[in-house]
């Protein structure tokens, strides 16, 4: 993964991003702007990791993972490309009483799953599990005193396999909330599994698809329902 600070005027005002909120880049070519009669540039999702409105500076982190639109610019990107960025939109907002709560993603979720964190009571325990590419992809994350993280490595024959196979061992308080994001068909194969336990809430499970295998540009609203 590498994280991209933005910056520039124009990010004046921008308003401080909700835990797992969303922003669309768009990536102009030639002298596109938003004022433009052309049609709009392709697009793509992302999470505003965090936002300084004193430096005015943005962080977006992006996952390599292969030839792609934002991947490769990613990799060529240099000071002063410019890009246009729309929201923030959307998120989610913890109970401030929340005793519990636990998190199920991979890389792409992982920013969204680290503004989570970061906002939660510092009473509330935490149980994150993360799918990523290798051992090397494990990171800090503001760790709260009461959270437990646990790094797995992805199986690529199965996006997120071992994610849904880890959650067969996982267990929660009766009243712990679930957040769930990650590669959409695993998404909706533990939101499944979580459902039949029959403990588990809809009010107390939010499920994101952030991509899907053979897939490219994967809706923005996929909730698994």
């Amino acid at each position: 993964m590498v994280r991209v600070t933005f910056s520039g005027e124009g990010l004046r005002g921008f308003g401080q991003p909700v835990p797992s909120a969303h922003i669309k880049i768009f990536f102009p070519e030639g002298n596109w702007t938003p004022h433009s009669d052309a049609p709009r540039p392709p697009s793509r999702t992302y999470t505003p990791l965090a936002f300084d409105p004193a430096k005015n500076e943005l962080e977006v982190e992006f996952v390599l993972h292969g030839a792609g639109l934002a991947a490769d610019w990613v990799r060529r990107a240099r000071r002063g490309d410019v890009v246009y960025i729309g929201g923030p939109r959307g998120g989610f907002q913890p109970a401030h009483d929340l005793r519990e709560i636990v998190i199920l993603c991979d890389d792409t979720a992982l920013p969204a799953a680290t503004m989570i964190v970061r906002a939660l009571s510092t009473r509330c325990n935490v149980k994150l599990v993360a799918e990523v590419g290798g051992e090397d992809e494990a990171r800090d994350i503001d760790r709260l005193p009461a959270s437990r993280i646990e790094w797995l490595v992805r199986d690529d024959r199965q996006p997120c396999g071992t994610l849904v196979r880890r959650l067969a061992d996982l267990t929660a308080a009766d009243d712990a909330f679930w957040w769930v994001a990650c590669e959409a068909k695993a998404m909706r194969k533990m939101r499944s599994i979580l459902l039949e336990r029959g403990n588990i809430a809809k009010e107390r499970l939010i499920t994101r698809g952030y991509w899907q295998a053979g897939e490219t540009n994967h809706p923005d609203h996929d909730y698994g329902v």
